[in-house]
């Protein structure tokens, strides 16, 4: 099913099948730790598909799931997508972040960028 989810939420937006794109938002939601379907998700979603599944991760209380939704969605293009991480940070509450969760973010950002990973 992870495999298919991406396909099933992109066929669901464009013919408009309302019952099943609330079908994958909820897998979506329910699997969101899975680095594997964000990444497939997070090329192709647009910023009005991504704060649905925001909406979603929140009723889960899946606060750091959405940090990393929102930061790989920015990351996978800058150029298009940096000036909208305001908006999405609107969504994740970062007061809602574990401080530990934070710190081992900011500690794993350190640690790639001292071995060249880049920003």
């Amino acid at each position: 099913p992870i495999s298919n989810v991406s396909s099933c939420f992109e066929m669901s937006i464009r013919i408009g099948f309302d019952s099943l794109k609330i079908k994958c938002i909820n897998f979506i939601a329910v699997n969101s730790s899975n680095k594997v379907l964000r990444e497939e998700l997070i090329s192709w979603l647009s910023i009005k598909d991504l704060q649905m599944i925001l909406e979603e991760l929140k009723n889960y209380s899946k606060y750091e799931e959405m940090f990393y939704f929102v930061v790989e969605w920015v990351e996978s293009d800058k150029v298009e997508r940096e000036s909208k991480l305001l908006e999405l940070l609107d969504y994740v509450s970062i007061t809602s972040l574990n401080w530990k969760f934070l710190h081992e973010v900011v500690t794993e950002r350190k640690k790639n960028e001292e071995k060249g990973g880049g920003a």
